[in-house]
């Protein structure tokens, strides 16, 4: 795109000034003229941002314009001999900038009359690259005599951030951000790998874990009673082994498994066989309200959402499917009906809570995607949060 520019499109890429010519032609009744690159953002009232500059008369105000060295390893400038001198070399970056249209006007000439003069350049006798924009609006502009500020002096200031950490602000601070140049995509890349790497690493212990049980399950159907109930305080023991080392994944994660998901086994848990509203919080409706609620409180946590309740959802079913197993083999592991647990009208009011009614318009969401139930469920959290909010209160 720099030699004979046959590549429109990587020149127009590069020349972001041609945007402001076009509107300039469109939009002529205007004194001055911005321009934010797409990777460019304000963090706060865009109002309060253009009220700063409201009793500017400056020609130009642009991002880091500064005087180059004749020596510069700054590639813009490379082959520019053919219209500049080194000695008038200035440079500038393109994430943010106001011009007058007095000087648009004025550098809307001079690129028609450094066209003409590059398009009789003989490639093979003289090598010459076309003026990009960082290049050509500072040199040129300074060349001419126009009045130049440099962003960067106020204020509002572009300061630059690393995506790879933080992309998204709580509170505004009236300030111009851009991205940190460099190899931030692979740092991000990076990172992701290994999330993805300790998750495979949490999987895998948790399928070992689930092994272990299922053939201590297998081995208490093969033995006497007495060792049944050994087994038994061992397989108890092995679940609070279990937790343990789900909280050591935690913490290495980040993450809060256990209040999302507590990885006891069904049958094992006796306060599902004394108590409703015990229950009750064990049904996958109550689970997954429990995680959508804690995962809100953060960024990271609405980020892991879905890997979440997609952990609960499989781990529930294999849960069922387990339980189903069993009491077909032990029918005396079968769990009385829910109605004859002394505390079963607290258990009713529980399904009344916000996490039930969250976790069961989530699952209706999820047998009605394709009709737009994710859409419906946001609307429906937020009407469950505003009426709860309001009984509450």
């Amino acid at each position: 795109g720099y030699g004979k520019c046959e590549n429109l499109d990587k020149l127009m890429w590069y020349n972001s000034d041609y945007g402001f010519y076009l509107i300039r032609h469109f939009l002529p009744q205007f004194k001055h003229y911005f321009l934010f690159d797409w990777d460019c953002f304000f963090n706060g009232n865009y109002k309060d941002f253009f009220n700063k500059f409201k009793d500017d008369e400056s020609d130009l105000i642009l991002s880091y314009f500064r005087k180059e060295a004749e020596n510069t390893k700054w590639c813009w400038l490379f082959n520019t001999t053919w219209v500049f001198d080194p000695k008038d070399w200035h440079g500038c970056f393109f994430p943010c900038e106001r011009i007058s249209a007095k000087a648009l006007d004025e550098l809307y000439l001079k690129r028609l009359e450094h066209g003409e003069i590059f398009s009789k350049i003989d490639q093979n006798k003289q090598k010459a690259q076309w003026l990009l924009s960082e290049s050509f609006i500072a040199t040129q502009a300074y060349k001419l005599g126009f009045n130049i500020k440099n962003l960067t002096d106020n204020k509002v200031g572009l300061k630059e951030i690393d995506l790879n950490n933080t992309r998204f602000f709580i509170f505004p601070d009236n300030c111009m951000y851009h991205p940190v140049k460099g190899n931030f995509l692979q740092r991000l890349a990076d990172k992701d790998k290994h999330f993805k790497t300790e998750k495979a690493k949490f999987e895998e212990q948790i399928k070992g874990l689930n092994t272990q049980i299922s053939s201590l399950k297998t081995e208490l159907n093969s033995v006497p009673i007495l060792k049944q109930k050994q087994e038994l305080s061992n397989l108890k023991l092995d679940e609070s082994m279990k937790k343990l080392e789900i909280k050591k994944l935690e913490k290495d994660l980040g993450l809060k498994l256990s209040k999302l998901e507590p990885r006891v086994s069904l049958v094992l848990n006796e306060n599902l066989r004394t108590s409703a509203v015990a229950r009750v919080r064990n049904h996958l409706a109550y689970r997954l309200g429990a995680a959508i609620i804690i995962c809100n409180k953060s960024l990271f946590g609405i980020c892991s959402l879905p890997f979440v309740l997609s952990f609960i959802k499989a781990n529930y079913k294999k849960e069922q499917s387990a339980y189903k197993a069993l009491i077909k083999q032990r029918p005396e592991f079968k769990l009385p009906a829910i109605e004859t647990y002394p505390d079963y009208q607290a258990a009713l009011q529980e399904k009344e809570c916000l996490t039930y009614k969250l976790g069961e318009a989530m699952m209706r969401a999820d047998k009605e995607w394709y009709k737009g139930g994710y859409v419906k469920f946001y609307f429906e959290a937020k009407r469950l949060e505003k009426e709860f909010k309001k009984k509450k209160e």
